[in-house]
C-alpha cells in the first residue's frame, strides 16, 4: 500500500495543464521510477494503473461527474484495479483480486486526502498563473 502521492501529481497536471501533458508526465514518472527503484515489471504495473486511473479521472472531470475529491477517489480505485488486472494477466489467475478489497478501502481514504490536498494546490497554482 502506498499513499497515492503520484495521483497528486496526476490530479494537479490534469486540472492545470490538460490530458496530453498529464500523459507525458505520467509516462516520464513511470519510466523513471521503474528504471530507478524497481524491476522492469514495475513499469508494467505502473503503466496499467496510471492508464486506467487517468482515463477514469479524465472522463469524470470532462463530464463534471464529481468534484476533485470524487475524481481523486475514483482515480485511486482505478489505479488499484488497473494494477490488479495487469497482475492477473501476468500470473494467469484472478486469485490476486482477493487482496483488492483491502486496497480499495485504503485507496478510497488516500484518494480523498489527495483530492483535498490537490484542490488546495490547484486553487493556489491558478492564482499564480492569473498574476503572471
Amino acid at each position: 500500500m502506498k499513499l497515492g502521492l503520484a495521483n497528486l501529481v496526476t490530479m494537479i497536471s490534469l486540472y492545470c495543464m490538460g490530458v496530453k501533458e498529464t500523459i507525458v508526465i505520467n509516462g516520464v514518472r513511470i519510466l523513471f521510477t521503474g528504471f530507478t527503484f524497481g524491476p522492469p515489471s514495475t513499469i508494467l504495473f505502473g503503466a496499467a494503473g496510471a492508464a486506467l486511473s487517468l482515463f477514469v479521472m479524465y472522463v469524470c472531470k470532462k463530464y463534471k461527474l464529481f468534484g476533485m475529491v470524487g475524481v481523486s477517489i475514483l482515480g485511486g480505485v482505478a489505479h488499484n484495479v488497473g494494477q490488479f488486472l495487469m497482475a492477473s494477466f501476468v500470473v494467469h489467475t484472478f486469485g490476486v483480486f482477493s487482496y483488492l478489497p483491502v486496497l480499495l478501502a485504503a485507496g478510497t481514504a488516500a484518494g480523498a486526502m489527495v483530492g483535498l490536498l490537490g484542490g488546495m494546490i490547484v486553487v493556489r497554482v491558478g492564482r499564480i498563473f492569473k498574476n503572471i
